[in-house]
Formats: C-alpha cells, sequence, structure tokens
C-alpha cells in the first residue's frame, strides 16, 4: 500500500519531470490521441525531461493513470515520423496492460535505494566511512534488483510488442532507425536517472558505475532492428 500510494507523483519527481502540454507540442498530442484511438485506450498525461539526452518511456499503475515520458532531446532531434513510431511502440507496451509492473517495480526499487542510501549530510567523521557504506550499499542492492528486473524482463516479448508497434504505426523502418539513433546517442550522450527508473524506459540509460553495467547490461539491438526491419513486407501485404 505504501509504495503505490501516490507512485506516479514520486516517480515524476525522480525524474523530474514536467508536463508536457497541447500547446508546446501540438503534433505529439494529436500523435497520441490517434493511436489511442485506435487501441480503444484513454491517452496518457504527457511528461518531458528537459536533457538534450534522447529516450523515451512510460509508467503508470493503470491505462488511465499512466504518463508517457519524452526527452527534450528526443521531442527536438527526431522527426515527426519517428518520433511517431516510438510513440507508439510505448503505447502498445501500454495498451498490453504489463506497465503497472514496472511502476510497482520502481518504488520498490526506490524503497531499497532510500534504506541502504548513505546520508546526504555526515559529520567529519562519518565521511571516512562514506565508501565503505557506498560498497555496502552497492553490494545489497544491485543483487536485490536484479532478481525482480530479470523476472519482468523475461516476461517481456518484444517481438510482439515491436509487432503490435508497427500494426499500429505502420512504420517499421521509421522505427528501427529510431532505435539507431537513440542506441547510438546514448553512449555520448545518456540520460542521468535514478537506479529504480532505468527499466522504464525504451532504451535503458547508460551509467558511469561500473557495478551497475555489471548487472544491468544493456543488450545489442541489432538484432531486433533487423527484424523490425523484416516486418517492411509485412506492411507492403497488408
Amino acid at each position: 500500500g505504501a509504495m503505490v500510494f501516490r507512485a506516479d507523483r514520486r516517480i515524476a519527481a525522480r525524474l523530474n519531470l514536467k508536463p508536457l502540454t497541447w500547446a508546446e507540442a501540438p503534433a505529439v498530442t494529436s500523435i497520441v490521441t490517434e493511436y489511442c484511438r485506435r487501441l480503444q485506450m484513454p491517452a496518457p498525461r504527457l511528461g518531458v525531461i528537459e536533457t538534450p539526452a534522447m529516450n523515451i518511456g512510460l509508467f503508470g499503475l493503470s491505462r488511465q493513470t499512466a504518463t508517457l515520458v519524452l526527452t527534450r532531446g528526443a521531442l527536438e532531434q527526431l522527426g515527426r515520423a519517428e518520433l511517431a513510431s516510438l510513440i507508439g511502440r510505448e503505447l502498445s507496451y501500454l495498451w498490453y496492460g504489463e506497465v503497472c509492473c514496472d511502476t510497482w517495480l520502481s518504488q520498490f526499487l526506490s524503497l531499497l535505494d532510500r534504506v541502504l542510501s548513505p546520508r546526504a549530510r555526515m559529520s567529519a567523521r562519518r565521511k571516512r566511512f562514506y565508501p565503505f557504506r557506498l560498497f555496502v550499499r552497492q553490494a545489497f542492492l544491485y543483487p536485490l534488483a536484479l532478481f525482480p528486473m530479470t523476472i519482468l524482463k523475461l516476461s517481456k516479448d518484444p517481438s510482439s510488442l515491436d509487432l503490435k508497434a508497427v500494426r499500429l504505426t505502420r512504420r517499421p523502418q521509421d522505427l528501427a532507425e529510431a532505435l539507431r539513433r537513440l542506441e547510438a546517442m546514448q553512449e555520448r550522450l545518456s540520460l542521468t536517472v535514478p537506479l529504480s527508473t532505468r527499466h522504464l524506459f525504451l532504451i535503458s540509460p547508460s551509467t558511469q558505475d561500473p557495478l551497475t553495467r555489471v548487472f544491468f547490461a544493456n543488450f545489442d539491438l541489432s538484432a531486433r532492428i533487423n527484424a523490425i526491419e523484416s516486418l517492411n513486407q509485412l506492411v507492403a501485404l497488408r
């Protein structure tokens, strides 16, 4: 109960998320509205993270309270077709109804982080123990987080979600190209977010922490992108 209480607000605060209004992004609002009409579900709230990094994410305990997250970099650097394909991919995932699990996990990891994290304010004497406490946090938090994140990842079928998105948007080539750009950009200009929110994004943001890289390595998207491009024939035949 405590973890789901105001979960959406808490996640938005951790992401420093700002509302994205129709006046600011009318094209995005129109795309979301049209795709949600086709999927026969409520349109999610829109939020933006003020960063030049490119990424897109989603959270919410239900379809009615979901929030679609875009970075300023994605809004400004991606073309309309590429952005529409990514939005369609995330809305397809929302349609499947598993986003609530991601949201619950984010709250669970945030709780673990607060319990295990060293306090920001410490006396000079206690500062000597900060590296040790940080190591303890990593040694306990990452293994505890790995199990539920692995289970959640195994429950997802990216191929089915990609196919659903392509049927919704009819933009396989645009989706493939958008994923290429996001993957290429994350090493050069990565989105920085708390560990508890990394799994909420389409491509998990990279990290400077070597232990995070060991426990939560990102997967190569090459095979998946090639599979999406092969869906061009499917779209042409429909």
